[in-house]
């Protein structure tokens, strides 16, 4: 009789332990930390090395990915003295992987840390572009192993889950802009830079990721 309750109480013990578990998993997946980590293998050290500001190898940069990715407009973008935020315009170009109709599109722009906020209402889609845009609320790491300075990641959604319309099999063109807010402290100076990446999340027949950049000047007097 007593091993019998036992066995009923590490039953129970064990029940409770898997409905944590279970309320545990649930909250991860709603994560957007988690949610990023799933669009980007981001256990690899400086995992966003485009996230930078101040002294940069711009050559380092140059590298064009040759499948599917968004390519920014202009690169690099000058900003004058006196401005406090940029315009940044973002197509897909689809390279060599095969052009397919979309439902949904996906990127992420990963800022140097805290140095731009996306400004609400200021992400638009070019005009005859189905469907709708969304920026969801920044994640922001502080320095440490994923980059060493820290980044603000900022996910971008073009159709997709409700309520944002989707493309509707689009196979045009697909391109959007956004306007970023600089933060206090960040490009004060003429001849101040720092770079903008800007990820492809798995979406339209392309598996992994792809990463590009913008290089961001401050102009001169």
């Amino acid at each position: 009789m007593v091993r019998l309750c036992n066995e009923r109480k590490q039953i129970r013990n064990l029940r409770k332990k898997m409905l944590a578990l279970l309320v545990i998993a649930a909250m991860l997946i709603n994560s957007p930390m988690i949610l990023l980590a799933a669009q980007q293998d981001e256990l690899q050290p400086y995992a966003y090395q485009h996230a930078i500001e101040g002294s940069m190898d711009i050559e380092s940069f140059s590298t064009t990915p040759t499948i599917l990715h968004w390519q920014a407009t202009p690169n690099p973008v000058i900003i004058p003295i006196g401005q406090d935020y940029i315009d940044l315009t973002f197509r897909l170009e689809w390279a060599e992987t095969p052009q397919v109709p979309l439902r949904v599109a996906t990127a992420r722009l990963d800022l140097p840390y805290r140095s731009l906020t996306p400004i609400d209402n200021t992400a638009l889609l070019e005009p005859g572009i189905p469907g709708q845009i969304r920026v969801s609320g920044g994640v922001h790491l502080s320095p440490g192993l994923l980059s060493p300075d820290g980044v603000s990641m900022f996910p971008i959604e073009i159709g997709g889950l409700a309520p944002v319309q989707d493309l509707t099999g689009w196979a045009g063109e697909v391109a959007f802009s956004v306007r970023l807010a600089i933060n206090p402290g960040h490009l004060q100076n003429p001849g101040d830079i720092m770079s903008i990446g800007v990820t492809r999340t798995p979406f339209g027949g392309a598996f992994g990721v792809t990463t590009t950049h913008v290089l961001v000047i401050r102009g001169s007097l």
